[in-house]
């Protein structure tokens, strides 16, 4: 098979409906690994910011016990951050032009990015746990921070579809990007908004944490228990967030079938 059938079938495989949230998300990555180009260089890139700030913080806290621990979490917290999470309706407009009617579809075909997305970024998260937890002499609080890394992301997937129907944009090539400037700021936006979202993002999903070390402190084994009342929190937030961003979709329907129907926004 060609290289241009190739790419014509897994067009038409973004564009075709599936009633199953699984084989959706299996599409998903099948297109996603045989287009790496959309969303290898922004992980890579945004991997290499947190080591860099990570370290340069302070040369010595790549050393420190308390530190290192939590750096697959700070880690996951940063490489999540990016354009493919935000610009949902960036890809297979066709798909989206038939289910902005339908919020149901909506809420599949977000849960199903988000997913895809997670599965593709979370074993290099997880490879990090794997290598650094055990030479820090607290499983217990290694076991926390491998069920944070795990679920968290998901609060930020939940605010991160917010974004999707307020600010859309189609990806373009960096020489068609520049011959249309009245693009720019909007697209400078859109670059943006993942990582202003990082902080306000982090300090609601891990709710359950942050008020659990205020009234009992910090030992492993609190901890522990702070970490997996996160899990259904995560989730939680994550559903109810789709949830409102596809009520904003149903709102904004108009301006967002426009935008679908516009190459070069």
């Amino acid at each position: 098979m060609s290289a241009s059938a190739t790419d014509s079938q897994a067009v038409d495989d973004l564009d075709r409906p599936y009633e199953q949230l699984w084989t959706r998300v299996k599409v998903l990555l099948r297109h996603e690994f045989s287009a790496p180009q959309y969303w290898l260089p922004g992980l890579v890139f945004n991997a290499l910011v947190v080591v860099a700030v990570w370290i340069l913080i302070d040369p010595s806290i790549a050393h420190e016990h308390t530190a290192l621990i939590f750096f697959p979490l700070a880690f996951a917290s940063w490489v999540f951050a990016d354009v493919f999470v935000t610009n949902l309706f960036g890809n297979a407009p066709d798909r989206w032009r038939n289910s902005l009617d339908d919020g149901k579809a909506i809420r599949a075909e977000m849960t199903a990015r988000n997913l895809a997305f997670w599965i593709l970024v979370s074993p290099i998260c997880i490879a990090l746990c794997i290598a650094i937890v055990p030479s820090q002499h607290d499983l217990v609080l290694g076991a926390a921070v491998f069920l944070m890394v795990l679920f968290v992301p998901f609060g930020y997937f939940g605010m991160a579809c917010l974004v999707a129907p307020l600010l859309p944009y189609h990806p373009l090539s960096v020489k068609e990007r520049l011959t249309q400037p009245g693009t720019w700021v909007r697209f400078g936006l859109a670059l943006l908004m993942p990582f202003l979202l990082t902080f306000p993002a982090a300090v609601v999903a891990d709710l359950p944490v942050e008020v659990g070390i205020y009234f009992f402190g910090t030992k492993s084994s609190h901890m522990l228990i702070f970490a997996i009342l996160t899990v259904p929190w995560a989730l939680f937030l994550w559903q109810a967030l789709i949830g409102a961003s596809a009520w904003l979709t149903g709102k904004r329907r108009d301006h967002i079938r426009k935008f679908l129907t516009t190459p070069g926004a």
